[in-house]
């Protein structure tokens, strides 16, 4: 079993940053890691990561 990346390194970390925009611009309510597990079909572990990913990416804007 081969060790998937996690956090900025994964391989979904920019689909799941634009997902997250464009899901709050339609709902107007932030994203939470059983979204991206649902939306994206991957595991609560890698989605809480990616999650984690995408809040510390948008509080250095």
């Amino acid at each position: 079993m081969r060790k998937v990346k996690m956090g900025k390194e994964d391989p979904l970390f920019k689909t799941a940053q634009l997902f997250a925009e464009k899901y709050y611009q339609r709902n107007r309510e932030k994203i939470t890691p059983t979204c991206l597990q649902s939306n994206f079909g991957i595991g609560y572990p890698r989605a809480k990561k990616l999650y984690l990913a995408i809040l510390e990416n948008e509080s250095k804007k």
